[in-house]
């Protein structure tokens, strides 16, 4: 893993990310029964955001 940048900002984001996985991923299961689309929709939203993070990253 080539971060740059400081490991407190790295463990606060692996934190983060590791809470969001969590709920997220029992917030999908409710949210599929329902409503498929939305629940798609914001697994890309993730996606483009951590894309975002990655470039900021290493840029």
């Amino acid at each position: 893993m080539g971060f740059s940048g400081s490991p407190f900002f790295q463990i606060i984001i692996f934190v983060l990310i590791a809470i969001g996985a969590f709920f997220l991923k029992i917030y999908l299961n409710q949210i599929k029964e329902t409503n498929p689309k939305l629940a798609y929709t914001i697994i890309a939203g993730i996606l483009i955001f951590s894309l975002v993070c990655l470039i900021i990253e290493f840029s």
